[in-house]
């Protein structure tokens, strides 16, 4: 509560052409408000109905939902009860650190707007969000407007990817998390949303693309590989992907969260690996990527460490 979602999905209705907007606090606003098992289910239900009407509804093409959403079971609950059929669904958190939450929360307070006790509540959730399997965005210093950019550049970077499967692989759409790409990047090779990273690594280590794989990250960045080695300068980084590609690598990233704070970004996605080792053996590794990127000064991400943790699946890679 404080973080802004009302005032970002406004702004999300500016953006994503064809859409409705489901503020779900509109469906319990009672006086006095009274939280029981009994309204819970009724507020629950309200919902679902609302957002299934809207689904069902051939006008809209887009469906916005916010509401507070501060544990795993309540977000499943309610996705399990919608008709969701031929939808993509894509879930965010907006985050904020305490001092900023506290900061609005205050203002809202002075202006009549929320209850005094209101604070205590809203800080003691905080933690609870980085539990959530949803796409976390930092809020703390950005406004409702550069928020609801970042949700759509997410928005546009899952359905590229969605678009673009990789041969051999079976088609994915992953709900809960999203990469990113936006019009910025299609009109240069700069990536503006550090999300996108990961695809942009699996684009180029799919094309052969060597020199598009190292240009990728900070000159002084780290990698650590799946078979265990740390590459340190990007001559070494630049090895790895020659012999990734000698090996017929396809690398399929499957988006699970990204954690914007300033200039630096905490990103995890899940990963399978296609290849083929010397002697004609396929190896088919799967694991989990966390990687630290930074930003430019010219705005743009790139990796500063990666760390790419997985079963190697067959001796003799290295």
């Amino acid at each position: 509560m404080g973080v802004g979602k009302t005032a970002t999905c406004r702004e999300l209705q500016k953006i994503l052409p064809r859409n409705v907007f489901l503020d779900g606090d509109w469906c319990w606003d009672m006086h006095p408000f009274v939280v029981t098992d009994e309204t819970k289910a009724m507020v629950n239900s309200n919902i679902a109905h609302l957002l299934n009407g809207f689904l069902a509804c051939s006008e809209f093409e887009n469906v916005i939902f916010c509401w507070v959403l501060h544990e795993q079971h309540i977000l499943d609950d309610l996705i399990n009860a919608l008709n969701l059929n031929g939808c993509t669904t894509h879930c965010f958190s907006l985050v904020s650190t305490e001092q900023a939450l506290v900061e609005r929360l205050n203002r809202d307070i002075a202006a009549g707007k929320r209850g005094s006790d209101i604070t205590e509540r809203s800080v003691a959730r905080i933690s609870l969000y980085d539990e959530l399997d949803t796409v976390k965005i930092d809020v703390s210093t950005i406004s409702p407007a550069d928020a609801a950019r970042r949700i759509t550049e997410h928005m546009a970077g899952v359905q590229a990817n969605i678009a673009k499967p990789t041969p051999g692989s079976p088609d994915r759409v992953h709900s809960r998390s999203e990469s990113a790409l936006n019009t910025q990047e299609s009109a240069d090779t700069r990536i503006v949303d550090p999300a996108r990273l990961p695809f942009a690594y699996q684009d180029a280590l799919n094309a052969g693309d060597a020199d598009a794989v190292v240009a990728l990250f900070h000159k002084d960045a780290t990698m650590h590989t799946f078979s265990g080695k740390v590459l340190t300068d990007q001559e070494a980084l630049h090895a790895e992907a020659v012999q990734s590609i000698a090996a017929q690598a396809r690398l399929t990233n499957m988006p699970r969260s990204t954690l914007i704070a300033g200039d630096t970004a905490l990103i995890i996605v899940d990963w399978d690996l296609e290849a083929m080792l010397p002697d004609g053996t396929g190896i088919s590794p799967t694991g989990t990527t966390t990687a630290v990127a930074r930003r430019s000064a010219d705005g743009s991400w790139r990796f500063a460490i990666l760390d790419c943790q997985g079963a190697v699946g067959s001796p003799g890679w290295s």
